[in-house]
């Protein structure tokens, strides 16, 4: 490891993302200590490609790390790949940064990432978080928070939901079909009738590809 330590504090940047690409195979243990030194590297792309391999690689190093880059790096595209990497940590600790992210981060991938993020979580606490995300003038940012509430699985969001299924983007109209499945499925609240209503009329849907998901997910 100390060949490595050497390797990754290289002047020349190819050989140190060269060594970064080497742990990979690496313990979290192995890769903690090390991440250490190149999440402080001068290269953005060097602390890029760290906060997603500390996403892959779960220790208390790597969640501190990963809310420090959140917090303070410079660049919007790291703070952006360490928002990403904390979701797919799932450490639910993150919600509170990420929520913090998404609502004072200035620049809108970070918060994008934040969303996302949140909605691997499928923590409730960010539910009011989605709703705002919802009303969000920026297309990704309303389809993310549409797959959020549906990872949540709250009744209370299909009011929310219903107007997508005539929204004129079929993506749009996918993702609020697979939300409001999942919502069904998670929950007994009577309001999840309407969810199957709007299942049952998308399921008619023109465009082929929604008409087949929608038609497994009622059978399912």
């Amino acid at each position: 490891m100390n060949d490595l330590l050497t390797q990754l504090q290289d002047p020349d940047f190819k050989r140190r993302v060269q060594a970064l690409l080497t742990l990979r195979n690496a313990t979290p243990e192995e890769v903690a200590p090390l991440a250490a030194v190149t999440i402080r590297d001068e290269h953005v792309q060097m602390r890029s490609y760290t906060c997603m391999l500390l996403g892959k690689k779960p220790s208390e190093t790597a969640f501190t790390l990963l809310i420090q880059a959140l917090q303070a790096d410079l660049d919007q595209g790291v703070r952006a790949d360490a928002a990403g990497a904390l979701g797919a940590l799932q450490d639910p600790r993150a919600w509170e940064y990420l929520a913090r992210a998404y609502y004072e981060d200035t620049e809108w991938i970070v918060q994008y990432s934040a969303l996302v993020s949140l909605g691997n979580l499928a923590d409730p606490r960010a539910y009011d978080l989605f709703v705002t995300a919802l009303q969000s003038k920026n297309e990704l940012m309303e389809q993310a928070a549409i797959g959020a509430l549906g990872e949540v699985g709250q009744a209370r969001a299909i009011p929310w939901l219903l107007p997508y299924i005539e929204s004129s983007d079929w993506l749009v109209r996918l993702k609020v079909a697979i939300a409001l499945a999942e919502i069904a499925k998670a929950s007994s609240d009577p309001e999840t009738a309407k969810a199957r209503e709007a299942l049952r009329y998308l399921a008619q849907d023109p465009h082929p590809q929604i008409a087949a998901v929608v038609k497994d997910l009622l059978e399912r």
